[in-house]
């Protein structure tokens, strides 16, 4: 009897042979649970692998005869739900599945250049204008000035244009006539920059122009680049715009579109960070309304996407 508490109270059992067994702990249930859900995985597994699609073309083979043996049910609203969940299911990207159409189509970048695409022409579109802010300050670093009257009325400003730098504007009034100093070879000397831009009127309008490449930095792009810079009547305040665009033609699939290249709001001479007009529909004229891609913008033809980027 003593024997026999002494085996319960350690958890053991007498069996017919006289062996002593230990009872079944958790951790002899382990490899029964991992069985069970390699089973359960593995017909999962199959189902979808191999049955799903072989009972989906049967049923879509036998669609009349199962619509006519069950008038009840719609066996075409049927088939689509099964269609939409298998664009759902793990063989198709879930990611993809649940973009738009436009954004599942393919993706090409598409790169313009600028030099052997374009060339330099004047205005044909409406420009952006700009303030030139003037200032009477003396504090600019300028160096040597022309030889002004005494009465001269002086005001400096700064044209910031992208690769061309930093450049030294002296608007100088004597009497009717106004002239602009522009220190183009940037050493602060206004003597030796060829004469002034000369205006004989109120309403001060000159053209600066300078080599495309000095302006824009871009090899290759051959023309002048044009900024008209301008006063109205009694006023002190310059402003300015380019005159130049750029015209060119880009290639999608084969097919040419007119493009035009036009500053915005920057105009700072860097055609790279403009936007691009693209004739699209080809009706010779551009509409900013819907034929206007900023840098880097994706836009769609046909069966395609296209990432637009300028490039020298």
């Amino acid at each position: 009897m003593d024997e026999f508490r002494e085996r319960r109270r350690r958890g053991l059992k007498q069996d017919d042979g006289g062996n002593a067994n230990r009872r079944w702990s958790p951790n002899t249930k382990l490899p029964f649970y991992l069985t069970l859900v390699v089973i359960i995985a593995g017909g999962y597994l199959l189902y979808d692998t191999f049955l799903r699609d072989s009972l989906e073309r049967f049923w879509e083979r036998n669609a009349a005869f199962l619509q006519a043996e069950y008038p009840e049910v719609d066996v075409a609203a049927t088939f689509s739900q099964l269609d939409a969940s298998r664009q759902e299911s793990p063989g198709a990207p879930a990611e993809t599945a649940r973009l738009p159409e436009a954004e599942k189509l393919p993706l090409h970048e598409l790169e313009i250049s600028l030099a052997r695409q374009f060339k330099a022409r004047e205005l044909l579109a409406p420009p952006v204008s700009r303030e030139l802010k003037t200032t009477p300050s003396t504090d600019f670093s300028i160096k040597k000035m022309p030889d002004l009257a005494e009465n001269a009325t002086v005001r400096y400003a700064l044209l910031k244009l992208s690769r061309f730098g930093l450049t030294q504007l002296v608007l100088v009034t004597q009497g009717e006539k106004t002239a602009l100093y522009v220190d183009t070879n940037h050493n602060l000397d206004l003597r030796d920059d060829g004469p002034p831009l000369v205006a004989d009127s109120d309403a001060f309008a000159v053209t600066l122009v300078l080599p495309m490449y000095r302006a824009t930095g871009i090899m290759g792009l051959d023309g002048e680049y044009r900024l008209w810079i301008y006063r109205s009547v009694g006023s002190d305040v310059l402003r300015y715009y380019p005159l130049t665009q750029l015209a060119g033609q880009i290639v999608i699939d084969e097919r040419h579109f007119d493009a035009l290249v036009v500053e915005g709001e920057r105009t700072d001479a860097n055609f790279l960070n403009d936007s691009i007009l693209v004739d699209w529909n080809g009706d010779g004229e551009f509409d900013p309304a819907s034929e206007e891609v900023q840098p880097d913008q994706v836009v769609r033809r046909d069966d395609a996407r296209y990432r637009i980027s300028l490039v020298e």
